[in-house]
């Protein structure tokens, strides 16, 4: 089930995104309690969308303004059409905003995630991309 976070899914979210911290850009101190209250703040601004599996959190969406800064899904829930269903869900509230665009970075290794965002109608931007990061935007 696909829904916007609340803030009793903090602990379980942050979970989530350290147990994926190989895919996402975490700080190793992403674990101090700062970075629980970063994502308990924004699991309240309802800016994180999760999909529920037999009632647990299977993956999540952290959209800053025009980006999907996080998405993760948990390695039990993998090639499922959850990631799918979230980045779905990130064009449709942009729809809703009247945004014309979505910014998502993929790793440059993680070819799962850029393919899914190239088959989800996202464009890499390679004046913005680094080594680091692979940046893509999808424009309605």
């Amino acid at each position: 089930m696909l829904r916007q976070a609340r803030k009793s899914d903090a602990t379980a979210v942050h979970a989530l995104l350290w147990a994926c911290r190989a895919d996402i850009p975490l700080t190793d101190k992403f674990i101090d309690d700062w970075y629980r209250e970063w994502v308990e703040q924004h699991c309240k601004r309802r800016a994180v969308w999760v999909v529920e599996r037999e009632g647990e959190i299977a993956g999540a969406m952290v959209m800053q303004a025009h980006e999907i800064f996080y998405l993760v899904v948990s390695l039990a829930h993998r090639r499922l059409g959850i990631a799918q269903t979230l980045i779905d869900q990130a064009k449709r509230y942009a729809v809703n905003k009247r945004w014309n665009t979505l910014k998502a970075k993929a790793n440059p290794g993680n070819n799962p995630v850029q393919c899914l965002l190239r088959k989800e109608g996202f464009h890499q931007d390679r004046t913005e991309s680094d080594l680091k990061w692979n940046v893509f935007y999808w424009k309605r």
